[in-house]
């Protein structure tokens, strides 16, 4: 019995050994502490983002109507916010580091990531965290603001290098849609065919009124209710494919004849109006894509077949039953 004893003694003094050698060896870990909280619980109380890069800075602002805007005013495409959201509450640690190597990655994060920081609506810092890809290892770093400790974190249900969104050129964070409205959103709706004005058209649209047709000459046109049924729900989802931060294309292209004009003015008196410009390059012209100039002074890239729906000539409406 004693002997047992004895042996149960040793044993479980070479498990509290094993323990503290364990916990000495861990001791740099720190999981439990400040620098492994990288998530944020609240994502709500989210009113500024702070996009700090090597050679730029992206400041994002969120307006009463919950949309978020660059400090220009030019609209953030939502679907990169709600991307950026799921990163700041969902991205969990996947690896620990050894100590040894902290400060060596800890400089390149600093040096070659791209430091985001949250501020609520009292302009409070919530969080400020470096993301780093290491694109050779597939592997993503995260080290939050004056840390000790870096870690490697993913993002759950999520392939391929989350982090790059922080890196993608401004004009890629802009809104692409140009055109988007629901039917009863729509007040007046203004389609100039410059190459040919005998095809242009205004269609007015006054609350309960019976719709009005307008030639080019703002004579009252006979129209199909069809067509402009249909009409309407073109004015929903037009998007560039990228734009153009380039001023001197857009002063210049200002200063030659557009193929069409389009206005369109919401029952908020709110008016989108753009310039469609053909593509010329070299002597030949682009058949599938066009310029389009937003009035915020962007240029865009839009393929034709997102553009001819709404460009319709005025016979659609006049002529739509033999259609």
């Amino acid at each position: 019995m004693k002997t047992r004893r004895i042996a149960l003694l040793i044993v479980l003094g070479i498990l509290v050994i094993l323990i503290a050698i364990n916990v000495f060896k861990n001791q740099g870990t720190t999981l439990s502490t400040r620098d492994a909280q990288l998530t944020l619980s609240d994502t709500a109380s989210i009113h500024q983002i702070l996009i700090r890069r090597t050679n730029d800075t992206l400041r994002l602002l969120r307006k009463s109507n919950q949309t978020w805007v660059f400090s220009n005013q030019r609209t953030v495409n939502p679907a990169y916010i709600k991307f950026c959201f799921r990163i700041f509450g969902q991205i969990k640690i996947s690896s620990v580091l050894p100590k040894n190597q902290w400060q060596a990655i800890r400089d390149s994060i600093v040096q070659k990531g791209v430091e985001v920081v949250l501020y609520n609506n009292q302009q409070e810092v919530l969080q400020n965290i470096y993301y780093f890809p290491d694109k050779q290892n597939q592997k993503t770093y995260a080290l939050k603001k004056s840390a000790e400790e870096p870690f490697l974190v993913e993002l759950p249900g999520y392939e391929g290098n989350f982090s790059g969104i922080f890196y993608l050129p401004q004009t890629h964070w802009y809104q692409p849609l140009i055109i988007h409205y629901l039917p009863s959103q729509v007040r007046e709706v203004f389609v100039e065919h410059t190459d040919n004005p005998k095809k242009s058209f205004t269609l007015r649209l006054t609350g309960k009124q019976i719709p009005v047709l307008l030639d080019y000459e703002d004579k009252p046109c006979p129209y199909s209710k069809e067509a402009v049924k249909a009409y309407l729900t073109f004015l929903r989802n037009i998007s560039v494919d990228r734009y153009l931060d380039n001023s001197h294309l857009y002063d210049s292209l200002l200063h030659t004849h557009p193929i069409y004009r389009i206005s369109i003015i919401d029952q908020a008196d709110s008016l989108n109006q753009l310039l469609f410009y053909r593509i010329q390059q070299r002597d030949e012209i682009d058949r599938n894509f066009c310029y389009v100039l937003i009035s915020n002074g962007l240029v865009g890239i839009l393929p034709y077949y997102q553009l001819d729906p709404v460009a319709r000539p005025i016979d659609f409406f006049t002529t739509f039953e033999n259609k």
